[in-house]
């Protein structure tokens, strides 16, 4: 597994989310663990900006008319 292919795996995932969804952190999370090679995530953390806000479990809830778009991810493998 190359940081490449997470980052694909990431971009993916974001631009399946439908206008105004939350942005689940555990729903990204189960999805990440399941590509090939991925034993393991210590930490994951999403960024929000503009009219987003973060919930209690670090979910992302976008604005009704908001859009979720995948950003700088900063990947370590070991």
């Amino acid at each position: 597994l190359t940081e490449e292919a997470v980052e694909a795996a990431l971009h993916a995932w974001f631009s399946a989310r439908k206008i105004g969804e939350t942005i689940s952190k555990s729903e990204l999370t189960l999805y990440l663990q399941k590509q090939p090679g991925l034993w393991k995530i210590e930490r994951l953390e999403l960024i929000t900006n503009g009219g987003c806000t973060r919930n209690s479990i670090g979910d992302v809830v976008l604005p009704p008319d908001g859009i979720i778009m995948a950003g700088d991810s900063q990947i370590e493998l070991l």
